[in-house]
C-alpha cells in the first residue's frame, strides 16, 4: 500500500517539507529519486543532487545502469533501441513502484468491433523488455475503460475514472481500481458520464476528478466529427451530453461525493476545447486548472468543494486542449518551492482546427505564484511545430517532448491510410485512422535553465510514428519509455537513452527509506566516481492522450553529503542523484504516506 500513497504523499512533502509555511498542501503517493554529478548541472542550477525512480507504495526501485551510461565519449543525440513487442496497444502508461509500466487498450486488431475478446492490459518491463497479459479483459474489467484518465496511489494502486460508451460495453461512468501488489481489480460506477475527464491528487490523498461528457465523441468542434464513427452523435445536444462538474474519490473509504459545478464556469466557458484539462496541486491546497487557453486559481474551500479565487491570463494562443492539443508541464521547482511555473507548447496555430491545420511551434511560460501579477512569457520557438506530443520530465530536470505531427488534430479519421514505417514494416489502415500527419520522428528538450531546445536535428530519432493515442514515459533507469498509437496499430514500444547517459559513470544509490511521512528527510546512500552535487524528486508517470496527469518533480535541498552518504529534505517524488558530469543515478521509488500515518521505512 506503501507505493501508491507514495507518489501521493509526494505531493504532501512538497508542501510540508520544503515549505513549511505552506504545509496544507502536502502531497502524498509515488516519487522517484535522482542523484547527479556535476557534469549533468543545469546551467544556473544549485548544489542539490537530482534523484529518479518509479515510485511504488511507500518504496523506491533499484535497477541496473544500461552498458551504454559507461561509454567513454558523450553521445550528444542519445540512442534509440527497440523495446520488443508491448502485447497490447499502450493508449495508456502508468509507471508502477516495481518500475514496471502498465498500460491497455484493445489487444486485437483494431478492426475487430472492439468485442470482449479483444481487449488487453499489459505489464511491460523495460529490462528485459518482456510483457506479461492480466488475465480475462484486464483493466477494463469486461466493460470499456478507453477514454478514462488514471492515477496512483502511494500503496500502488492505479485508480482509473471514466470510460466509453454508450456502446462496445458501455461504461462512462465506470470506475475502477487496479492493486499492483495483489493483482485484483475492482469496479463501481460513479453518479454521471466522465469520457476524457482529468484526475488530480489533493494534499490529503483523495482524488479530485474534473470535467469530461457524458457521451463519446462528444469532445470538441462537431464540425470535425467524422460521419461513421458513432451512429449516436448527438450533435445539437450539448446539455445532455457535456459534464462541467467535478467529484471527489476518497481512496480510504471508496466513495465519492455528489457531482458539484465547482468549476463549471470555466470549463463551459472554455467548451468544447476543455476536455483532459490541466491540473496542478498549489502549495496552499488548492490547485491552478487549464482549459482550453483560460487558467483560474482555486482555493479548497472544504473537503470536496473549490472557490475559484483568481483568473490568472489566458495562454495567448490559440485554445490547446484535446483536440487541439498542446503539451503542458509544471516545470521543476527549486527550494523553498515558493516560485512555480507552467510550460505551455504547441497544439494548433488557430481554433476550430481540422486534420489540415498546421501545429503550432509556440511556447509560453507563466509564473503561477505570482498571483495577479502573472503573466504569459513567450519563449525561443520549439525546432518543430507539434501537436499531439508527450512531455516527459527527464531525470537532469530538464523536459522531452516526443510524437505528434506538424499538422491535423487528435482524433480518428473515417480516411483510410497506408503507413510505411521506417523500419521496413507497414500498416494498412481501413477505418480509425490518423487524422495528424507530417509525422515528427524525432524528439526535442527544453533545459528551463536557458529557456531554449535542443535545435532541429540535435536528437536521435526514433522509427516508428506515435501519434494518436500514443504514450511516453519516463522509466526508472532514466530512459524513456515511447509506445502505442492504435491509428497505426502499433504494439511495440522503443526505449531512448538520453544525452545524459553518456557522458560518465552514474551514481549508484545503494539505499534510500523505501517510504516517508511528510517532512521527513531522505537519507541516502551512495557510491559515485564523481562528486554528487544534485538531487532531483520526480513523481512517478500516468498518460494518456498527451496528458500526464500529477506531473510533478522538485530538485531536494542537501543537508549533508559525507562518505557517501546523503541528507536530503524531501517532500514526496521518485529520487535521482547526479554526477559533477550531469549523469544520473538509476532512480529509486519512495512513497510519501498520506498525513496521519505513523511508520516509515528503509530498503
Amino acid at each position: 500500500m506503501a507505493a501508491r500513497l507514495a507518489l501521493l504523499l509526494a505531493l504532501a512533502l512538497w508542501a510540508a517539507a520544503a515549505a513549511p509555511a505552506l504545509g496544507a498542501a502536502q502531497a502524498h503517493g509515488r516519487h522517484r529519486l535522482l542523484l547527479q554529478t556535476t557534469k549533468a548541472l543545469p546551467q544556473g542550477s544549485n548544489s542539490n543532487a537530482s534523484f529518479a525512480a518509479p515510485a511504488e507504495p511507500g518504496t523506491s526501485a533499484v535497477f541496473d545502469t544500461p552498458a551504454a551510461a559507461e561509454a567513454a565519449n558523450p553521445v550528444p543525440a542519445g540512442q534509440w533501441e527497440s523495446g520488443g513487442d508491448t502485447g497490447a496497444i499502450y493508449i495508456y502508461a502508468t509507471l508502477m513502484k516495481g518500475g514496471e509500466v502498465i498500460g491497455w487498450s484493445n489487444k486485437g486488431d483494431k478492426d475487430n468491433g472492439w468485442t470482449e475478446d479483444g481487449w488487453g492490459t499489459a505489464v511491460y518491463n523495460a529490462t528485459s523488455k518482456s510483457v506479461e497479459l492480466l488475465p480475462k479483459c484486464g483493466i477494463h474489467d469486461c466493460k470499456n475503460a478507453f477514454c478514462s484518465g488514471q492515477v496512483t496511489t502511494w500503496d500502488n494502486k492505479m485508480l482509473v475514472f471514466g470510460g466509453h460508451g454508450p456502446d462496445f460495453g458501455a461504461d462512462i461512468t465506470g470506475f475502477r481500481s487496479y492493486d499492483s501488489g495483489t493483482g485484483k481489480i475492482t469496479s463501481t460506477q460513479m453518479q454521471s458520464g466522465r469520457w476524457y475527464p482529468t484526475p488530480v491528487t489533493l494534499p490529503d490523498g483523495k482524488v479530485l476528478v474534473i470535467g469530461g461528457v457524458a457521451h463519446n465523441g462528444q469532445a470538441g468542434y462537431f464540425d470535425n466529427v467524422k460521419a461513421g464513427y458513432f451512429d449516436n452523435v448527438k450533435v445539437n445536444e450539448r446539455d445532455t451530453y457535456d459534464n462541467p462538474t467535478i467529484t471527489v474519490y476518497d481512496p480510504a473509504t471508496g466513495d465519492f461525493s455528489p457531482d458539484s459545478r465547482d468549476m463549471a464556469d470555466q470549463l463551459e466557458a472554455a467548451w468544447p476545447v476543455h476536455t483532459y484539462p490541466h491540473a496542478m496541486v498549489s502549495p496552499d491546497g488548492g490547485l491552478w486548472v487549464s482549459a482550453g487557453s483560460s487558467l483560474v486559481k482555486y482555493d479548497r474551500s472544504g473537503p470536496t468543494s473549490f472557490e475559484r479565487v483568481l483568473d490568472l491570463p489566458d495562454r495567448p494562443h490559440a485554445p490547446w486542449s484535446y483536440p487541439q492539443t498542446g503539451q503542458g508541464v509544471m516545470l521543476p521547482m527549486f527550494p523553498p518551492y515558493d516560485k512555480i511555473e507552467f510550460l505551455a507548447m504547441g497544439g494548433n496555430v488557430k481554433d476550430r482546427a481540422t486534420p489540415e491545420t498546421p501545429a503550432s511551434d509556440k511556447v509560453h511560460k507563466i509564473e503561477l505564484t505570482a498571483g495577479k501579477d502573472a503573466k504569459w512569457e513567450e519563449l525561443e520557438n520549439m525546432p518543430y511545430p507539434r501537436v499531439l506530443g508527450d512531455a516527459v520530465t527527464l531525470c537532469d530536470g530538464t523536459i522531452g517532448v516526443f510524437g505528434g505531427g506538424e499538422r491535423g488534430i487528435a482524433g480518428w479519421s473515417p480516411k483510410p491510410y497506408f503507413y510505411r514505417f521506417k523500419d521496413g514494416t507497414t500498416w494498412d489502415c481501413k477505418k480509425l485512422c490518423t487524422d495528424v500527419h507530417d509525422f515528427l520522428y524525432a524528439p526535442t528538450i527544453f533545459d528551463p535553465a536557458t529557456n531554449k531546445f535542443t535545435p532541429k536535428g540535435a536528437l536521435a530519432e526514433h522509427m516508428r510514428p506515435r501519434l494518436y493515442h500514443a504514450t511516453s514515459i519516463l522509466l526508472p533507469d532514466c530512459r524513456v519509455f515511447v509506445g502505442g498509437g492504435d491509428v497505426s496499430n502499433d504494439r511495440t514500444a522503443e526505449l531512448y537513452s538520453p544525452p545524459y547517459l553518456f557522458k560518465g559513470p552514474r551514481p549508484v544509490i545503494s539505499s534510500v527509506q523505501d517510504s516517508i511521512k511528510p517532512g521527513e528527510s531522505l537519507e541516502v546512500s551512495y557510491t559515485s566516481t564523481d562528486p554528487v552535487t544534485k538531487a532531483l524528486f520526480l513523481r512517478t508517470g500516468s498518460i494518456t492522450h498527451s496528458m500526464s496527469f500529477d506531473h510533478r518533480s522538485l530538485w531536494l535541498t542537501i543537508a549533508s553529503n559525507a562518505n557517501g552518504k546523503l541528507t536530503l529534505t524531501t517532500p514526496t517524488y521518485m529520487v535521482v542523484i547526479l554526477s559533477n558530469k550531469g549523469v544520473p543515478s538509476v532512480g529509486k521509488i519512495v512513497s510519501v504516506q498520506p498525513l496521519g500515518t505513523t511508520s516509515s521505512s528503509s530498503a
